[in-house]
């Protein structure tokens, strides 16, 4: 079963950078290339499936044995808020941001549901069977990707900040024993690659001028963890 829906993902992959190639030049195009970190991550998850990932959780159990928390299920949103609200992201309106956002989670919580209601993979700690992929992982990846595609020509290096967002969900769902390391990495994987099949479906437009509002970010204790703030202004 893992092997064929593994086989309609890559097809699914190539129609999709088919179809994206044949846009207009001046469009975001979805290439081989742009698609093979994802995809790695996604092939990379679905072959650890089973065993090797069930080995590590059971070690991160004995090491982390009363670890809880609640910060992941807040932080998985704060990389997509980041793009969203951010009123300085050049020659993007908000509007554009809000209908590439909307396409991005959209494939990603199409994709991820088809895959939980197939697999039915057993969670670590046993409260569920849709463990396989990772939700929350995907959330969290679709937004930092989002955002490093709203900043990547303008701030090149803080356009990937929000990575390390995202990977500290994933962290955060090992730790919290919700997930297996597999579910992690192809949550990761459809998580980017919904992002890049949004913008080559629909690129933001430009926007003349930035929009009057400022976001800030700062450290703050959420729901008892260390964690951070975010205000905006008008």
């Amino acid at each position: 079963m893992r092997k064929l829906i593994l086989s309609i993902l890559i097809l699914v992959s190539f129609i999709s950078l088919t179809f994206a190639q044949q846009k207009d030049s001046t469009r975001y195009k979805l290439t081989w290339k742009k698609a093979a970190l994802p995809a790695a991550f996604m092939i990379v998850g679905f072959t650890q499936v089973g065993h090797e990932s069930k080995e590590l959780q059971v070690d991160l159990r004995e090491d982390f044995p009363f670890f809880k928390s609640q910060l992941d299920n807040v932080a998985q949103y704060i990389p997509a808020g980041a793009f969203l609200l951010n009123g300085y992201l050049p020659h993007q309106n908000f509007k554009s941001r809000a209908i590439v956002t909307a396409i991005s989670y959209a494939t990603m919580a199409i994709t991820v549901n088809i895959l939980k209601k197939t697999i039915h993979e057993t969670r670590p700690d046993a409260s569920g069977d849709n463990s396989f992929p990772s939700g929350h992982t995907a959330t969290a990846f679709t937004g930092a990707e989002l955002f490093h595609q709203g900043l990547k020509n303008s701030a090149p290096v803080l356009s990937y900040a929000a990575y390390p967002i995202a990977a500290s969900v994933g962290i955060y769902r090992l730790l919290n024993n919700k997930h297996y390391l597999s579910d992690v990495i192809v949550g990761a994987g459809i998580g980017i690659l919904s992002t890049k099949l949004a913008y080559s479906i629909y690129h933001p437009r430009m926007s003349i001028k930035p929009e009057k509002f400022i976001l800030n970010f700062s450290p703050a204790k959420v729901l008892g963890q260390n964690g951070f703030s975010i205000s905006g202004r008008f």
